[in-house]
C-alpha cells in the first residue's frame, strides 16, 4: 500500500474563530480527534490502527452533527480512516473534501493514493492535461466559488449596462460584450454539474445485484469491493441503481454505500 501524505491540517484555530456557533464541546471534540491521530503516528500495528480510527470516528460524528463540513476537516477524516484501513470511507471523505477544493493537490493526490488501495479497481476516464488546462475554471474551481464569481459578474453587466443608458462609450460597450464571455462559461460550468448524477462510493463490500432486493440473481461474480466508485441512476428504499465507471449496471443495497454530497 502506498503511504499518503500526511500533512496534517490543524482545525482547532478555524474553529475556535466561530465560538459562538461552534460551542466548547466541538472544539473538545476535534482535539480529541486530532490528539487520537497523533497517537497512532506515534503507536504501532493493531493499537496504530485502533488510535486512527478513534480519531476517524470522532470527526465523521463532528461532520454529521456540527455539520462542520469544511474541506480541512473532511481531509482529515479521510486520512484517518486511510490509517486505520478503511479505504471505502477513505476514498469517500476524499471526494468531498475534492468537491469543496477541487485544485488541491494534497487532496488530490492522496485520494489517488487511496484509489490505488481499492481491491476491484475500475478506471474511470480522466480529462487530458491541455483539456483540463484550457478548461481550469471547470475543473479547478468548486461551485461555490463559481457561484460567486457568476455573481459578480451579474452586478457588472448590470453596471456597464446601466452606464450605457447614459453613454454610447465604445469602451463601455466593449466591456459589456467581455464581461457577457465569462458569464456564459460559467454559468455553463454550473448548470452541467447541476445535470451530472450524483455519485457515491462503496463502503462495505457488497454483491451487486439484477434487481432492488436481495432475492435477484448477482450481477457480478465477485463483491464490490470498498472504495469503488459509481453513478446513482436511481434510488429506491433501500436501493441504489448505480453504474460502475466501466459502464456496467446493478443495484445495490444503500447501507453498502454513501452518496458525496
Amino acid at each position: 500500500m502506498k503511504k499518503i501524505i500526511l500533512i496534517f491540517i490543524s482545525v482547532i484555530t478555524i474553529i475556535s474563530c466561530r465560538s459562538e456557533t461552534a460551542g466548547t464541546e466541538v472544539v473538545k471534540n476535534l482535539m480529541d480527534a486530532e490528539k487520537a491521530f497523533q497517537n497512532g503516528l506515534e503507536e504501532s500495528g493493531e493499537k496504530s490502527r485502533e488510535e486512527f480510527f478513534q480519531s476517524a470516528v470522532l470527526y465523521e460524528e463532528l461532520l454529521r452533527s456540527a455539520q462542520l463540513n469544511d474541506a480541512r476537516i473532511l481531509y482529515n477524516t479521510a486520512n484517518s480512516f486511510f490509517m486505520a484501513g478503511n479505504i471505502g470511507k477513505a476514498v469517500l471523505y476524499y471526494r468531498m473534501a475534492e468537491k469543496r477544493q477541487p485544485s488541491n493537490r494534497l487532496i488530490r493526490d492522496n485520494l489517488n493514493t487511496a484509489r490505488s488501495a481499492v481491491l476491484f479497481k475500475i478506471p474511470r476516464d480522466e480529462p487530458n492535461k491541455l483539456i483540463r488546462t484550457l478548461l481550469f475554471f471547470h475543473y479547478d474551481l468548486s461551485s461555490q466559488i463559481k457561484s460567486q464569481i457568476i455573481y459578480i459578474l451579474i452586478f457588472l453587466i448590470f453596471a456597464a449596462a446601466s452606464f450605457l443608458l447614459f453613454s454610447k462609450s465604445l469602451a463601455i460597450r466593449n466591456t459589456l460584450i467581455i464581461l457577457i464571455f465569462p458569464l456564459i462559461l460559467f454559468t455553463g460550468s454550473i448548470l452541467q454539474e447541476t445535470f451530472l448524477d450524483d455519485e457515491g462510493v462503496i463502503i462495505r463490500a457488497t454483491y451487486g445485484r439484477k434487481g432492488d432486493s436481495e432475492g435477484y440473481d448477482r450481477a457480478f461474480n465477485e463483491k464490490l469491493s470498498p472504495g469503488i466508485e459509481f453513478k446513482v441512476l436511481e434510488i429506491r428504499k433501500g436501493w441504489y441503481y448505480i453504474e460502475l465507471f466501466d459502464g456496467n449496471t446493478c443495484w445495490i443495497s444503500s447501507d453498502s454505500a454513501e452518496i458525496i454530497y
